[in-house]
Parts: structure tokens; sequence; C-alpha cells
């Protein structure tokens, strides 16, 4: 059964589509899964905007699966799920209590919280996505043990921001039973350019290696993806569950 990671957020250009897009092209992830398969939920279509200009093989795949009706999502998610060792899923940054969101929070053994030190950042996650991660939980008899899936991903930071401090930062704004990655993003001008005409990072670096401020800022930015693929897999490794996946009820 693979390895599931989502990326989901009550608001839109947070990077939730980068960080899959960083992430599943990830040296790390490649090394340490044998299949990857990247699946869109978010009628936005970001991410397949971006797939449309890649080559795609058995052992790294995309799916965009929008408009399915319920049981027809399950039963392909399941065949999914036994194929590929790892499923990426970006979830709608809209409709957050729709049952495309809480099937993929389900089925998840992670999901990332793009988030940045923003007042409005801190109460759309909590007066609307942790309703939702309460609900979800209770309906599935989780608690505090589904709650710990959630990640929140310090985005958009300064380059030379305290990583130390901005964990502490976010412990004291978030809601019990939710913890910050110790991992962040921070390049924005890379994480807003690199990725177009289906690029990856490493793409990305190759393209300007002839310009050393964006080539040094490129590296930066491909570092901080192969650091949170690696603080993501000790996590996982860490506290994903045994046994079987709870069933989406709705």
């Amino acid at each position: 059964m693979a390895v599931v990671i989502s990326t989901v957020s009550p608001k839109g250009g947070v990077g939730k589509s980068t960080s899959i897009i960083g992430l599943s092209q990830s040296r790390t992830f490649i090394a340490r899964f044998k299949s990857i398969c990247i699946i869109e939920f978010d009628p936005q279509g970001s991410l397949s905007q971006w797939a449309a200009n890649r080559d795609w093989g058995e052992d790294m795949r995309f799916l965009k699966l929008v408009g399915y009706k319920n049981d027809v999502l399950k039963n392909v998610m399941l065949d999914i799920l036994e194929k590929y060792e790892c499923v990426f899923i970006d979830v709608p940054g809209e409709s957050i209590a729709g049952f495309s969101t809480t099937f993929a929070m389900m089925i998840s053994d992670l999901v990332l919280v793009p988030m940045r030190t923003s007042v409005f950042d801190e109460n759309s996650f909590r007066f609307n996505l942790f309703p939702v991660i309460n609900e979800v939980g209770n309906d599935v008899g989780g608690g505090i043990a589904f709650s710990s899936k959630f990640k929140i991903l310090p985005y958009y930071t300064s380059p030379t921001a305290n990583i130390d401090k901005l964990i502490a930062y976010f412990r004291q704004v978030l809601p019990t039973g939710i913890e910050p990655i110790n991992a962040t993003i921070s390049r924005r001008s890379v994480l807003e350019n690199f990725n177009r005409k289906g690029r990856d990072i490493h793409d990305y670096k190759k393209m300007v290696v002839k310009n050393k401020k964006a080539y040094i800022q490129a590296s930066s930015a491909a570092a901080e993806f192969e650091n949170l693929a690696q603080k993501i897999i000790e996590t996982l490794d860490d506290r994903r569950p045994k046994g079987n996946r709870p069933v989406a009820k709705r």
C-alpha cells in the first residue's frame, strides 16, 4: 500500500502545487520510492498545466481525478494505492469541506499545509480548515492521532530566517494538536518561476547555470526541497500507522 502525502490549504497561491512538484521530483523521494504517482483533485488545474509539458512513464505518473462520483473516485484511488509506492495528492483549496478534500485527508499518511507567517493565513487555517480536520477526525474516531498527521509547512519565509524561531512562532499560534514540520521553503522568486514549461527545480538549475546569482538561488531552493523531503520521510518512518486506512463515509 502506497505512502500518501497530500497538500491542502483553505487559500490559493500558498504553495500547494509547487510543493508537490518539488517533492515528487526530489532526489530523496525518487531514491526512496520505486514508483510515484501525482494526483490532482484540484479543479483549478495548476498541476495539469505543468504535467502537460512533461514526459511520463510507468514509474512516475500524473493523473487528474476531478469530477468523479464519490464511489468511483474511491475505487480508482484504491487501485492506485496498490500500484504505486508513493502517491502525492493536490487537494482543492476551495470547497474545503468537499468530498475530495475529506477523502484525501482520510487516506493520507501526511498532510502538508503551506502557511506564511501571516495573520490572514493563521485565521484561515483556524476558522476554515481546522474545523474540518476535527470533524473528519471525529468521524473516523482518530481525534488527536488524526490531527497529528497534519504538518504546517512554513512557506515564503525569509532565506535568512531562523528555523527554530519559525517553529516556535507557529507552535504559539497554531491550535493544540497541530505541529509545524522542521523545514522551510523560502526562495519565492525561484518558486514562482522554476516550473514553467513543465520544468522541475533540477531542470531550472541547469537552465540558469551560467547566471551565477540565479544558479545560487535555484541551488538553495533545490536544497530546501531535499531537506523537506528528508524531514517528511523521517516523520513518516516515526509515525506511519499500521494496518488499514479508514474508509470515507461521505
